[in-house]
């Protein structure tokens, strides 16, 4: 009983570890997608500037820097939409240690209960016991006065 209750509270802390580090997790993504977010609008508005039609002595270096910067642009809403994706998978992660979590502290309370419960019959099982010796202790000290 005492091992079994040691080992779900065992569980427990390992779950609730798992779930802070998904929590963490999910904070990083989240901190990220908001990096990646900024450099985007940061890119983008770049972009809409060399967008401008050019003048006829510096068009052909617009058109590389353009596509250098449309290049890079692409790039940036891939990472975003990749930190999403991680984003919204550590939050189901989290829920999931979450639910986890509940269930485990469930087992817990149950194995709690069931060990008092154990606690409190153990114990008037030994009292009900010294009572048997205390009353067989004055049955033969009465017998040895008789």
């Amino acid at each position: 009983m005492l091992i079994r209750f040691v080992v779900q509270s065992s569980e427990h802390q390992r779950t609730r570890e798992q779930m802070l580090v998904a929590q963490t997790s999910l904070e990083h993504q989240n901190q990220r997608v908001g990096e990646l977010e900024v450099k985007l609008q940061t890119t983008e508005a770049r972009l809409r500037e060399y967008e401008r039609p050019a003048t006829a002595d510096g068009s052909a270096e617009h058109d590389t820097e353009e596509a250098r910067l449309k290049q890079e642009l692409s790039k940036l809403r891939v990472e975003l939409v990749e930190a999403k994706r991680s984003s919204e998978k550590a939050a189901e992660q989290i829920e999931q240690y979450k639910a986890i979590s509940a269930a485990s502290e469930e087992a817990l309370r149950s194995l709690q209960s069931t060990a008092d419960e154990f606690k409190v019959s153990a114990d008037k099982k030994h009292a009900e016991q010294e009572v048997g010796c205390d009353i067989a202790n004055l049955l033969l000290y009465a017998a040895n006065f008789q």
